[in-house]
């Protein structure tokens, strides 16, 4: 099992994440990275909040490996978008 979803489940959110190991989804999102100067065969960092219907309500896409959206920023988001 991959390390981040035992931190996961051992931390109980009351949402779902996903873990897209054959990068399926990534791919699907348009945020596979096949081939580029910081990264190989990975998606850039990124995170969605979609909606229990299933509607894209936010997306933060970082530009490379190395950026990433802020705990912090994410959790705003969330609370100013509401539970949809």
């Amino acid at each position: 099992m991959f390390g981040g979803q035992k931190f996961v489940e051992a931390h109980a959110y009351p949402f779902p994440i996903l873990f897209d190991e054959e990068r399926k989804v990534s791919k699907a999102y348009g945020v596979y990275n096949m081939f580029g100067i910081d990264a190989f065969r990975i998606a850039h960092p990124a995170v969605f909040y979609i909606s229990s219907q299933g509607r894209i309500l936010w997306v933060g896409v970082s530009p490379s490996q190395s950026e990433t959206a802020s705990t912090s920023k994410v959790l705003q988001t969330i609370e100013a978008v509401g539970k949809y």
